[in-house]
């Protein structure tokens, strides 16, 4: 039966493993010229012959590595002066010019700024070609519950252009003191390469959006390169906030008398967060977040423009009252942060770090990555007042002094062009503030959170308020949105004190997982969590205000389960029957019971105990131990905690799939773990009858498969726990009690085995080990060889125990 089973998986692999290609609609090209070239919007692209007729823009989903070719004019007589830039790519991306390596991606959705190295580009005709891939060599991506697919896109802008050589450069802006009015100060550079030095200034603008003269200045021109402060005080009500998006204008001019050299402008928000006394200010004001989270779902997008889907969801969700948008675990593209801009949204982005153990965060090259990316996205992207606060990981163990050093040396940034605030996602309690991160993101699975609060200077922000909460294939969406809006109120009511500075729900649009909660249909390409609030970008559900509540309801449980209750209860008149009706059995039940060597002392007064009583007491063992697990394990089967561990170790979706349904059948639970515990005393067994033959031992193998079936005999005095285990789960009362009564009777069964194996073999103590250590390795070699659990599976298992408070 197993082989057929495993048969089909393989079968079915093949078929689910297909590859799925999702299309987007081009923007306007906009026309390249000698100065910039964007080559994501070239119309010779040659696809990968895996997926024909792909060009960018798209996405795709089922392919490993993903190759593209395209050719370009460069008119430009001079060369050598150009950078390359791009948006980001899932995964990694190699490109390569005329055949030669000029950027790897290293971080997934990060953008990218390097300069071209000399000799590369050409005069006339250039080849670029693109190798994607699915996955990061630095950054891996371990098998999670939410965890997004390895897609493979194509849609962010990337080109090349003239490298400026601007003489001003490097602007940005802090605010030092925030009352009625903010001191702003504006800080800049230029590098004088002029020759001439009599007559030159600079001048120093600042207007708003009306056009309004807020602030001029001039001041006369350093030799060589120097820094330049300015100083404005800004009424507030001309500040950046989510409910009022104000820009100021800042130009920055060098002249000598009445002509100009050189003018630069920047147009952005002055805005001030920060986090105090564990409350968002932003402005001097506090601030209470209202947020959804946002998640990459190409089959949303699929045949719409990615600047023009961006720009509708946004509005949809700011004309529904929200002020907040998170992206877990991705940076969006730089379209979002301008709509954003605009519509007055905080953006919280995050990098794509989640439940790394220590042993991954050891390594210098991804520590060295992610300062990189920080700096990356500082540098391009900093400038928008919209992004609000990016975050540094998710479900990180910060207690872990390996991970505080890697966050205190990543965090270590040059330059911050504009006021942004961090967070960390913890995987538990957080005992010290010391760490770089303004606040905290708090993300809990279970339904009720029942987390201790920190101390107020540690600030929590709810992450994924009703993440668990998700629509039923049947459920029409509207009748989703009534259901979830109420326990979402219902939560607002109960956790007032922990929603406090706000929260983010889960979430605005259904989010593709490698791993979703129920095996998804055949025309699905992936998993969906089905948890979206917007179905199609429909304006159906509304912000909740802090005071929004009712009457707390009892989320939907798993109904009391007699299955395992009656299954041992008729066992037991088994064996009680047995066990009065034949003298013989009892006979031998009590004199193993009264000797730590078990039944061995029949064997001695030359008395021969029958084949039928030892397996009459060995399937007791195994009826009391499998009622135990399958009862917990049938209890804990929709829980996150036992879906993560059963992802990490079945990697292949179709057996986890095939695990999970099996796990909510409590016959299949119970007929699974039967012959897996009745066959560890035959496998002892057969290792002791192989060390008998190599030292020329006379045993017979029913002796040695009688020496694992008695000693657990005490086992028969475990029974009225096992009987009642499910509703010890079910009523969670005495939990660990029972867990820390059955590890006692383990102890005794392996303690009266190894009596058992000296008494027979006359063997010393470490033979004896050997033995007991082969009969359980072996059994995980078969395991391992046959399923492959990911890589640093042991870790994995780790840190999902340590962060065992938000399941």
């Amino acid at each position: 039966m197993k082989t057929v089973y495993f048969l089909l998986i393989l079968l079915s692999c093949t078929v689910y493993g297909r590859g799925e290609l999702f299309p987007f609609t081009a923007d306007t090209a906009r026309i390249a010229d000698s100065t910039h070239i964007r080559l994501d919007r070239l119309s010779n692209w040659q696809g990968d012959k895996q997926i024909p007729g792909a060009r960018p823009p798209f996405a795709a989903l089922g392919y490993d590595t993903l190759r593209f070719s395209a050719t370009f004019k460069l008119k430009a007589r001079q060369t050598d002066n150009y950078i390359f830039y791009t948006g980001g790519f899932p995964g990694s991306a190699a490109i390569f010019i005329n055949g030669r390596r000029i950027v790897k991606t290293r971080m997934p959705w990060i953008p990218v700024e390097k300069p071209i190295d000399s000799g590369i580009l050409k005069t006339g005709s250039n080849t670029v070609t693109l190798v994607l891939t699915s996955r990061s060599e630095i950054f891996p991506v371990f098998t999670h519950l939410y965890t997004s697919p390895p897609f493979i896109a194509f849609f962010q802008p990337f080109g090349i252009k003239r490298r400026p050589a601007p003489l001003i450069d490097r602007f940005s802006y802090t605010v030092t003191e925030i009352k009625k009015k903010a001191r702003i100060v504006f800080s800049y550079t230029i590098e004088n390469k002029l020759k001439k030095k009599a007559g030159y200034a600079v001048e120093e603008t600042v207007t708003d959006d009306k056009g309004t003269l807020l602030y001029r200045r001039r001041k006369n021109l350093q030799a060589g390169t120097g820094k330049y402060r300015m100083e404005l005080k800004l009424d507030t009500s001309r500040m950046w906030t989510a409910a009022n998006p104000r820009f100021v204008t800042v130009t920055l001019g060098i002249k000598r008398y009445q002509q100009l050299i050189e003018k630069r402008s920047y147009r952005t928000g002055i805005r001030y967060a920060r986090f105090l006394n564990g409350r968002f200010f932003v402005n001097g004001r506090r601030e209470r977040i209202s947020g959804l989270n946002f998640y990459f779902n190409p089959r949303e997008m699929s045949g719409k423009s990615i600047t023009a889907y961006y720009r509708k969801q946004l509005t949809t969700l700011k004309q529904a009252g929200f002020n907040a948008v998170r992206f877990p675990g991705y940076m969006p593209p730089e379209t979002v942060l301008n709509t954003a801009d605009t519509l007055g949204l905080m953006i919280f982005a995050e990098l794509p770090l989640r439940r790394y153990s220590p042993h991954v965060l050891q390594n210098e090259q991804l520590l060295n990555a992610t300062r990189s990316a920080i700096q990356s996205v500082l540098t391009m992207l900093g400038r928008h007042p919209s992004l609000f606060a990016l975050g540094m990981g998710n479900e990180m163990e910060t207690q872990n002094p390996v991970i505080q050093r890697f966050y205190i040396i990543s965090s270590e940034v040059e330059q911050r062009p504009a006021p942004l605030l961090t967070y960390l996602s913890p995987a538990g309690a957080v005992k010290s503030a010391g760490l770089p991160v303004d606040f905290y993101m708090y993300l809990k699975y279970a339904l009720q959170d029942t987390v201790r609060l920190q101390p107020r200077l540690i600030a929590f922000l709810p992450g994924n308020v009703g993440q668990t909460i998700i629509r039923n294939r049947d459920e029409m969406p509207e009748d989703f949105i009534i259901r979830k809006t109420a326990w979402l109120k219902s939560w607002l009511a109960e956790h007032g004190q922990l929603s406090g500075n706000g929260y983010f729900i889960d979430a605005y649009n259904d989010q593709p997982v490698r791993f979703a909660l129920s095996r998804p249909s055949a025309e699905q390409p992936f998993g969906l969590n089905a948890a979206g609030l917007f179905p199609d970008g429909r304006p159906v559900f509304k912000a909740l205000s802090p005071d929004t509540g009712q009457a707390l309801l009892t989320p939907a449980s798993k109904k009391p389960d007699n299955f395992f209750a009656l299954v041992l209860f008729f066992w037991t008149l088994v064996f009680l029957f047995f066990y009065r009706r034949y003298p013989r059995f009892r006979d031998n039940f009590s004199r193993a019971l009264r000797h730590s060597y078990g039944f061995y002392v029949d064997m001695r007064e030359r008395r021969i105990i029958p084949v039928f009583n030892t397996l009459m007491i060995g399937l007791n063992t195994v009826m009391v131990l499998s009622v135990l697990l399958a009862s917990t394990v049938y209890y804990y089967s929709g829980n996150h905690f036992f879906r993560e561990m059963l992802a990490i170790l079945f990697p292949d979706k179709e057996l986890y799939y095939l695990l999970l349904s099996y796990s909510s059948h409590p016959w299949l639970i119970l007929l699974i773990f039967m012959p897996l515990i009745f066959i560890h005393p035959l496998i002892t067994g057969i290792f002791i009858k192989v060390y008998a033959l190599l030292r020329r031992r006379y045993v017979r193998f029913r002796q040695t498969i009688a020496i694992g079936m008695w000693a657990g005999a005490p086992f028969a005095f475990f029974m009225p726990l096992s009987l009642v285990s499910y509703h010890i789960h079910y009523y969670q009362q005495y939990t660990g009690l029972l867990w820390l009564i059955a590890l006692f009777f383990i102890l005794w069964t392996h303690y009266r085995l190894i009596n058992g194996i000296r008494v027979l073999m006359v063997v010393p103590f470490g033979v004896v080990f050997l033995i007991l250590f082969l009969s359980y390795i072996i059994p995980l070699v078969i395991f391992f060889a046959f399923f492959n659990p990911q890589p640093l599976w042991f870790e994995q298992l780790q840190s999902l125990i340590n962060s065992r408070m938000l399941f």
